[in-house]
């Protein structure tokens, strides 16, 4: 991804597995053409194949937030598939703080 606006370094393991590098990219809203309110944000999160989203919305931070949320998710279900993750090795990541603010997200809609 070009210019990323957040980035996110951790590592993760499957079950058994060896640890890698998993990095998380936001990049920049943008005004979709052709249209006269529709924003998209870009987000990846690699290596996870189908890791990459670009949601849509009528303002740029609804998009921003949508492309937030479609990453913590992304880790949250790797997580739930007996995934680990990790800010070094040995060093659990503490993704409560994530899944806090994405439930809050959610109870508001």
């Amino acid at each position: 991804m070009e210019a990323p606006v957040a980035t996110l370094k951790i590592l993760g393991s499957h079950p058994g597995g060896e640890l890698f590098e998993i990095t998380v990219e936001i990049g920049r809203p943008v005004k979709v053409s052709g249209t006269p309110e529709e924003w998209a944000c870009p987000c990846e999160v690699r290596p996870f194949e189908g890791g990459r989203f670009k949601p849509h919305s009528d303002c740029s931070f609804q998009a921003l937030t949508l492309a937030l949320t479609s990453a913590i998710r992304c880790l949250e279900y790797f997580r739930e598939d007996g995934g680990q993750l990790f800010y070094a090795p040995g060093i659990p990541f503490e993704f409560e703080p994530f899944l806090v603010a994405l439930r809050s997200v959610n109870s508001d809609a």
